[in-house]
């Protein structure tokens, strides 16, 4: 029987994007990627992961946040 493994949020992003995870000081973690259609990216992110729409600009960019990661 395979072994369960816990990821924490933080665990991942990083394994999404490749470990392309900045981190600032007041300990918020921020990415960015690209992706074909903004407003799906969207839709995902705050249906399916919980997130939150901080700014939308779409079709072009987005900007949505959960707790302490910010997803650009």
């Amino acid at each position: 029987m395979p072994e369960t493994i816990f990821l924490d949020l933080e665990d991942l992003v990083k394994i999404a994007l490749g470990g392309r995870v900045l981190v600032h000081d007041y300990g918020l973690l921020e990415s960015a990627a690209a992706v074909q259609d903004v407003q799906t990216s969207i839709d995902f992110y705050t249906t399916h992961l919980e997130f939150t729409l901080r700014s939308s600009a779409a079709p072009a960019f987005a900007d949505v946040t959960r707790g302490h990661l910010r997803q650009l």
